[in-house]
């Protein structure tokens, strides 16, 4: 990638935009009672400050709102154990892939849900796992940045890069937010919407953006005891996602992009059980 292209991106407006609602957001977080903190909301503020940020530049559709509302009001039921939040999280990752902007294209509806559904279940586990770590924000900021290297139309990559800016230093390295169940599909729900509509020039950098969900592939292999090596699991995050990005994303189909996300998201998950299953206190009881 051109560090010019990088230096761009600072300059342009729907980055600043926000970078506006972001620094709101992180204001809110830190002026949020001490009693409150560690504020489990981080995601639902990221993803509001990205839909407020792009509405301007993109025209964003009414449901784009109401779908990642219902996705954040869901995953926090769920994450109470109120698994009839699971009707919430089915609307709003329909009302999200129904939008006018996403390609009317059967497979790119289809996999928009499954990527919300799937990205918000594996982002909110592994959250839960390390949530005293704001590893798993360090992971959605990485997953924001490898979309917007992918997809060919970047405004609301760009978007979610700026709010991304002055947010992820409320989760690290000084834990005052995390990602939150309700947040993981409120983000997930914001990055499918910046997969499809910014990817409907090019079809592979769909499958791509959705290849960028990198290491949360392997959730279901997290374990508590995972945070002593969470380093390991960010670069093993950083390395999926620069492959699903920079590499499958610029085929121009989405089947030829697909042949590269797979065998990377096995290995990612894969790599996750390694690191769960290497722990020395590896025995001791996984993730209900």
């Amino acid at each position: 990638m051109n560090p010019l292209t990088l230096i761009e991106l600072i300059g342009q407006e729907e980055f600043l935009a926000g970078l506006g609602w972001g620094i709101v957001g992180g204001l809110v977080v830190l002026f949020a009672p001490s009693r409150l903190r560690p504020l489990p909301v981080w995601g639902v503020i990221v993803a509001a400050c990205v839909v407020g940020g792009a509405w301007p530049f993109v025209g964003a559709h009414p449901l784009v709102a109401v779908g990642i509302a219902a996705l954040a009001a869901g995953g926090g039921l769920v994450g109470r154990g109120r698994w009839w939040g699971v009707l919430l999280i089915g609307a709003g990752a329909a009302a999200v892939a129904l939008t006018e902007s996403v390609p009317d294209v059967w497979w790119v509806r289809v996999g928009t849900v499954a990527f919300i559904g799937i990205g918000g279940w594996a982002i909110a586990r592994l959250s839960g796992a390390l949530a005293d770590t704001g590893v798993p924000a360090l992971m959605v900021a990485g997953t924001a940045f490898g979309v917007w290297a992918t997809v060919p139309d970047t405004e609301i990559a760009a978007t979610f890069l700026g709010a991304l800016t002055p947010l992820v230093f409320t989760a690290w390295p000084q834990v005052r937010a995390m990602v939150g169940s309700g947040g993981a599909y409120a983000v997930a729900g914001a990055l499918a919407w910046a997969i499809a509509e910014g990817g409907a020039a090019r079809a592979g950098s769909i499958v791509g953006g959705w290849g960028t969900i990198g290491a949360f592939a392997g959730a279901l292999f997290v374990s508590r005891l995972l945070a002593e090596r969470r380093w390991y699991l960010f670069a093993v995050h950083g390395v999926a996602v620069l492959l699903t990005s920079r590499v499958a994303g610029m085929f121009e189909t989405g089947s030829a992009a697909l042949v590269v996300v797979v065998p990377v998201l096995v290995a990612a998950a894969a790599a996750t059980r390694f690191l769960a299953v290497a722990s020395p206190h590896s025995t001791n009881a996984r993730l209900r």
